[in-house]
C-alpha cells in the first residue's frame, strides 16, 4: 500500500542560513574586519550565512616565503555594528603581499611547509543539535590596501547538510513521523585549506533568509578533504562510523500530508535538527539482519513512524486499524538503505514518498518488507452439474 523511499533532491548548494557568508577586512594601517551583519539563531553551532553572521572567527596570515604572520588570532564583532577587531593587540599590514586564512568551529594548525593550514581528524558531533558550521576562508592580497579601501573575505562550508521531509501519496494510508536517523555513516577525515581565494561567493535569492532558492553548480576554489582511490575512483577518506538521529517531541511529531513535509526543519529555518556531517560516498545497505538488527556492511537511513489503513476518507485514530508496528502501539523505525555522495558546501534533502504501491521498506529487526500489498489471484468456479431434465410440453 505504501512505498517508501528516499530521493535526493540535492546537489543544491547551501541554502539561506548555509550559504557562504562574505567578510570583509577594513584597511587603515590597523588590520580590522567588516561583516555583514545576521540574525542571531537559538541553536549553539549556528550554519551561517550573510544573513547569519558569527559573533567572532580566527584568523591566520602568512606571506608568500611561507613565513608565519600570525597565528589564530580571533576577531570580534564591535558590539552590534558589522565590524570586527582583534581580540588582542592590533595587527599590522605588512608592506608586501599576504595570505589570510580564517575559521570558525574548527582548530587548525599550519602544515609543515607553512604554506597552508590543515585540521586532522576532525570529528562531526554525534548529537546533531551539537554539530557545527565548520567553516573556513583564504584570501590572497597582493599589497596593503590603499587607506579606507576593503579586502573581501568569502567563507566557505567544509561539511554537508543533510535534511528530511516526507510525502504521502496514499490516499488509503495514514502516516505519522516521530523521527529519522542517518546510519552507519563516516565522521572522521581530515581537511587542508586551499591556496587560492575563496571565491566568489554563492549566495541565496530566499526573501528574508528563506532559503527556498538556492544556488547551484560546482564550487570553486575549495580545501579538501583527504582522499583515497577505491576501484579507480577517488573518494574521500573518511573514516569511522556514526549514527545520527533526530527525535521529535510528542506535540511535533509530523502527521505527512500530500504535499513534501519537513520532518527535520519544520519551520523553513536552521535549528538543532538540522545535520551537518561529513562528506563522503555511501555504499548502501546490504540489508543483512542478524540478532534482530541490522548487520552486513553499507548505510541506511531510519524512519521512525506509525501507519495506519483508512477505511474511509477520514483518519479515525479510534477505529482505524494499525500497519506499521505489526506489535505494540509505539513508534518503530522502518530502514531504508541509501547510497550517493556528499560534498562540501552543498546541502541534500531526503524526501521519504509514501506512494501506492511497494513494500514499505525493510523491518530493521527481522528483514522482512513492512508492508504487504492486498494482491488477488482470482478463480471463479465453473457452473456445477444441477441435474438435467426433461419437461413434457403437455397442457
Amino acid at each position: 500500500m505504501k512505498k517508501c523511499f528516499f530521493g535526493a533532491i540535492a546537489v543544491l548548494a547551501l541554502a539561506s542560513c548555509s550559504n557562504e557568508k562574505v567578510v570583509e577586512l577594513s584597511q587603515d594601517q590597523e588590520i580590522k574586519l567588516t561583516a555583514v551583519t545576521g540574525k542571531a539563531l537559538s541553536r549553539a553551532a549556528d550554519s551561517y550565512c550573510n544573513k547569519n553572521m558569527p559573533a567572532n572567527f580566527k584568523v591566520w596570515a602568512n606571506v608568500p616565503t611561507n613565513k608565519v604572520y600570525f597565528s589564530g588570532d580571533q576577531f570580534d564583532r564591535e558590539g552590534t555594528s558589522s565590524n570586527y577587531k582583534n581580540n588582542g593587540d592590533a595587527r599590522y599590514w605588512p608592506n608586501g603581499s599576504i595570505n589570510l586564512f580564517a575559521c570558525l568551529n574548527a582548530n587548525p594548525d599550519w602544515t609543515d611547509n607553512k604554506s597552508t593550514l590543515i585540521v586532522k581528524d576532525f570529528e562531526v558531533n554525534g548529537t546533531v543539535a551539537q554539530q557545527v558550521d565548520f567553516i573556513y576562508a583564504m584570501q590572497a592580497v597582493p599589497s596593503k590596501p590603499a587607506a579606507n579601501d576593503r579586502v573581501a573575505i568569502n567563507f566557505r562550508h567544509a561539511l554537508s547538510q543533510v535534511e528530511f521531509q516526507a510525502r504521502n501519496e496514499n490516499t488509503k494510508i495514514h502516516v505519522e513521523v516521530k523521527g529519522v536517523s542517518v546510519c552507519r555513516v563516516a565522521n572522521i577525515n581530515t581537511f587542508t585549506f586551499p591556496t587560492t581565494s575563496t571565491t566568489p561567493n554563492h549566495e541565496s535569492t530566499g526573501a528574508g533568509g528563506a532559503h527556498t532558492t538556492l544556488p547551484s553548480g560546482p564550487i570553486s576554489n575549495q580545501g579538501t578533504w583527504a582522499t583515497k582511490t577505491v576501484n579507480e575512483q577517488v573518494v574521500a577518506d573518511a573514516k569511522g562510523e556514526a549514527t545520527y538521529t533526530v527525535e521529535l517531541a510528542n506535540e511535533n511529531v509530523v502527521t505527512v500530508g500530500s504535499e513534501n513535509t519537513s520532518i527535520t526543519v519544520p519551520t523553513g529555518e536552521f535549528d538543532d535538527n538540522t545535520m551537518i556531517l561529513m562528506p563522503q560516498t555511501i555504499t548502501a545497505w546490504n540489508k543483512v539482519v542478524e540478532s534482530g538488527a541490522p548487520a552486513g556492511t553499507g548505510s541506511y537511513l531510519l524512519l521512525n513512524c506509525k501507519i495506519w489503513n483508512k477505511a474511509g476518507s477520514d483518519f479515525n485514530s479510534g477505529t482505524d486499524v494499525l500497519l506499521w508496528p505489526k506489535t505494540g502501539s509505539d513508534y518503530a523505525n522502518i530502514a531504508i538503505p541509501f547510497s550517493g555522495t556528499w560534498e562540501q558546501g552543498k546541502r541534500y534533502i531526503y524526501t521519504f514518498v509514501f506512494t501506492s504501491t511497494g513494500n514499505g521498506g525493510t523491518d530493521p529487526g527481522t528483514g522482512d518488507e513492512v508492508l504487504t500489498p492486498i494482491k488477488l489471484n482470482v478463480t471463479v468456479d465453473d457452473f456445477v452439474e444441477g441435474g438435467n431434465t426433461d419437461v413434457p410440453m403437455v397442457k
